[in-house]
């Protein structure tokens, strides 16, 4: 629905909130993560109250001898914490670069379109082939 709402909207309409590049990052990106909490909240009430009865389980069954398997996950959950960190801070930077290249893009099609729009596009062409045939010259020279 928003993907086809941006198709129809106006440029005009995006000059003062937001641009299209964002809200299609918004689409790909933000969304699923909304709707991934949604369906994953119960689990914040349920899981504590799992752990809980399990570990008194588990200490009822094996004795003390449980304590140093639960030290083990104690100690696990420490360092899958860390690594977690790392990588949050990891895909922190991946999304920056890909709202970069999102903005590049976005640039790049408007771009297009204003040559296509002016019928720019025959001697934007040939500039672009003089300076390829150019680079191609001076590399092989």
């Amino acid at each position: 629905m928003i993907l086809d709402k941006i198709l129809k909207a106006s440029p005009a309409s995006f000059s003062h909130k937001c641009k299209e590049g964002e809200i299609i990052n918004f689409i790909n990106v933000d969304s699923p993560k909304i709707s991934r909490t949604i369906i994953q909240c119960p689990g914040l009430i349920v899981s504590p109250i799992q752990i809980i009865l399990y570990v008194i389980m588990l200490f009822r069954i094996f004795g003390a001898i449980f304590l140093f398997g639960f030290g083990t996950l104690i100690l696990f959950l420490v360092i899958n914490y860390f690594v977690q960190k790392k990588y949050v801070g990891l895909m922190k930077q991946e999304l920056k670069a890909k709202d970069e290249r999102l903005k590049i893009t976005t640039e790049t099609i408007n771009s297009i379109k204003i040559l296509k729009l002016y019928a720019w596009d025959e001697t934007f062409l040939k500039r672009v082939l003089t300076i390829i045939t150019i680079i191609i010259y001076l590399y092989y020279r």
